[in-house]
């Protein structure tokens, strides 16, 4: 639900599904600092921070992973860890919303 509207129904699986593609997951030397430059440099389906770690929701893991590394890179900020994941639940709700505009 989003402004009174269903987005979406469905078990867990099948609402992961919705998500395109996989979640590059960071912890950042500065989340909130990296969060605004990926978002501004970086051509991705969604880029959202959750507590201290930043979400890149993306089709091609391999290439946003080395472009990531080069723009958080030139901005001076350290990538301490890195891992790709599911899309949780709330990736499925956050690209769902973004896609609906």
């Amino acid at each position: 639900m989003h402004r009174g509207k269903l987005l979406a129904t469905g078990s867990p699986d099948q609402l992961r599904r919705l998500a395109p593609g996989l979640v590059l997951q960071l912890l950042t030397s500065e989340p909130k600092e990296a969060l605004l430059v990926l978002r501004e440099r970086l051509k991705a389906k969604s880029v959202t921070l959750f507590g201290q770690l930043i979400h890149v929701l993306t089709s091609e893991p391999k290439s946003t992973s080395r472009r990531v590394e080069a723009v958080l890179a030139d901005a001076g900020i350290q990538i301490r860890n890195v891992r790709l994941v599911k899309p949780s639940l709330e990736d499925v709700f956050v690209s769902l919303i973004q896609r609906r505009g």
